[in-house]
Order: structure tokens, then C-alpha cells, then sequence
């Protein structure tokens, strides 16, 4: 996983999707519910993209009128759509926008993206919060890999018994818990939990 969103207040419209991908590889799928969202290698960005040919503010995501708009913010590398380098640009679904060494393919609304909607966004978890649910040694399963540098689990939730699992790739609940369509890496972290009704909302980033 390469990038974070961060969430401020929810906004129920408008609504579209980004898939996100890093040198040909999917990373990561973003569900946008706001007007304008930025992103860039900045830790202060909406969407962050850990990139060196990224720009600390790179673009821009914005909706009026009921159009979508890309918007480049002066980035060094520049900002491209469909293969050509724009300054602002509307989009539309399917369009592709590549930045550095990331490529998004933008969703319009749809009937998937609102459902993913209907719970609640997914939560970044610090390293404390992270403690406090799995304990240390489970956390030690998510830290990183030192042959990739990448993080071994960037997705953790519990299944309907109240185990805990952790995911490399975004999983998707099933009927007693989540599957990773990406067939990436999947780890039993906990397991000395109730069961619990509300399984499918224990769903978190890391």
C-alpha cells in the first residue's frame, strides 16, 4: 500500500471512486466524498503518495456543476490524463490521470461505490491504537518487510467469531468475514475475542 487518505467530515455527495495504481500494480481503491481533494507526497494532503517523483502538492481532485476536474498544482513532473499533460482538466469515468510513478482510473457513481458508503469510512490507526487492539506481539505482523521495505499487513478486521485478522490488500466482507480478492497476504493476529454482530465496520487501514 502506497497511499493514505485522510478524511475530514463526511460529505454524503459527490461520490466517485479512484483505483489506484503504482508501476502497473493496484495499491489501493479510494471512495471520494468531498468537493475538492488534494493529493501529493505532502503528509498534509488529502490522498498521500509516498513517491519521490510526486510533488509535495502535486493535484488536485475538485466537483462543480456537477463535473469532475483534475488540476495540477504547479507539480515538477506534471499531471496527465488519457496521456496528455493538462493544467486543469475535466474527467470522466474511466479516464486515467497519472502522476509520477502513479496512475488512478476514476469510477463515477455507481451501485458498489454506494455500498461501500453505507459503513463507515475506514479509520487510519496510529501505532498506540494499533497496540491497544491487537496487543505488541500481534503488531508485530504489520511492521515491515526489510527485503520489500514495504509493510507486511495494511489492512486489519475482525471476522463474525471476533478473530482478528490483518490484510495486505483492502479485503471485502463475505458472509462470516473478508476475503482479499488480490490473493495478497492474510494473518490470524488475535483471536481471544466475543463474537460480535458488527463485524463488518471493524474494518481499519494501518
Amino acid at each position: 500500500m502506497t497511499s493514505t487518505l485522510h478524511r475530514t467530515a463526511k460529505k454524503p455527495a459527490p461520490l466517485f471512486r479512484l483505483t489506484v495504481y503504482r508501476d502497473g500494480a493496484r495499491v489501493d481503491e479510494v471512495v471520494v466524498t468531498h468537493d475538492v481533494i488534494t493529493l501529493g507526497r505532502g503528509a498534509d494532503n488529502d490522498l498521500r503518495l509516498d513517491d519521490h517523483t510526486v510533488s509535495t502538492h502535486h493535484m488536485q481532485f475538485s466537483y462543480t456543476g456537477g463535473r469532475i476536474f483534475v488540476e495540477d498544482l504547479d507539480s515538477t513532473n506534471g499531471t496527465y490524463v488519457n496521456g496528455h499533460r493538462v493544467k486543469i482538466q475535466a474527467v470522466v469515468d474511466g479516464d486515467n490521470i497519472v502522476l509520477g510513478k502513479h496512475r488512478l482510473t476514476l469510477h463515477t457513481v455507481s451501485e458498489e461505490a454506494v455500498e461501500v458508503e453505507r459503513h463507515p469510512p475506514t479509520e487510519l490507526l496510529e501505532s498506540s491504537e494499533l497496540d491497544r487492539l491487537l496487543g505488541s506481539s500481534a503488531r508485530s505482523s504489520v511492521s515491515v518487510n526489510p527485503a520489500s521495505g514495504k509493510k507486511v499487513l495494511n489492512w486489519i478486521a475482525q471476522d463474525a467469531k471476533g478473530v482478528w485478522w490483518g490484510f495486505e490488500h483492502q479485503p471485502q466482507p463475505d458472509d462470516l468475514g473478508w476475503t482479499d480478492t488480490l490473493n495478497g497476504i492474510r494473518i490470524q493476529l488475535k483471536e481471544d475475542e466475543a463474537p460480535r454482530r458488527d463485524w463488518r465496520e471493524s474494518l481499519r487501514k494501518i
